[in-house]
């Protein structure tokens, strides 16, 4: 767990370059602040989609590991990870509330999800709505992408692999009790990860062509 008093890296320990960039960001940002700038951090998870649309970017590498999944016809079942996710509107609103408070200026805040989301339940959400697939262990399904190169998953799976398993496997979660108690006391809350908004967020794929469209239910 990384709270939010926490410098983060060192970047040696940081798993990607895209982590790295983060963490070299917020040391510009914080020798700002010792120079006499006001500056706040606001660190934010995965960012799911809108909570009413379900409309959401789609280069996230949750995303691509999970059109992957469905592209393959096969998932790995051995990733037990958590993921910290939030809705794109209850990100925003959390930002702009903290920002025209007064408890903003010069902290570092996490902009988590009410509770994570898990591997295994995005799995199981995307075969319930119709996508079907094929267990597989991590070895088998790293090896069946490497035949698969237009695979959405296929460029980023190590990366995802070397972040959610193993002895280096990086901490996926942050606390955000602080932050979280802050937007409340000013009216704002968040909302959980549900089932309704997975498949909001899936069904706007399939409206844009991200997704196929699932397998009718029986």
């Amino acid at each position: 767990m990384a709270d939010e008093d926490s410098s983060g890296g060192p970047a040696r320990l940081l798993g990607s370059g895209y982590g790295q960039s983060k963490w070299a960001a917020e040391q510009l940002v914080h020798q700002a602040g010792k120079r006499g700038l006001e500056t706040t951090v606001y660190r934010l998870p995965h960012v799911f989609g809108d909570r009413a649309s379900g409309a959401c970017q789609s280069n996230d590498l949750l995303w691509r590991i999970l059109k992957g999944r469905i592209q393959a016809e096969a998932a790995p079942t051995e990733i037990s990870a958590a993921f910290d996710i939030v809705p794109v509107d209850n990100a925003c609103a959390a930002i702009i509330t903290l920002a025209l408070g007064d408890h903003a200026g010069g902290r570092t805040h996490h902009i988590v999800g009410a509770h994570p989301l898990t591997f295994h339940d995005a799995i199981n959400h995307r075969t319930d709505i119709g996508y079907r697939f094929t267990a597989a262990d991590t070895t088998q399904w790293r090896e069946a992408l490497r035949t698969r190169p237009d695979n959405a998953a296929t460029a980023v799976a190590d990366l995802f692999l070397r972040e959610t398993t193993g002895p280096g496997a990086l901490t996926a979660l942050m606390t955000g009790d602080r932050t979280r108690k802050l937007p409340a006391e000013l009216g704002h809350t968040t909302s959980a990860v549900d089932r309704d908004l997975m498949t909001a967020q899936a069904y706007y794929f399939n409206s844009t062509g991200y997704l196929p469209q699932p397998t009718p239910q029986n």
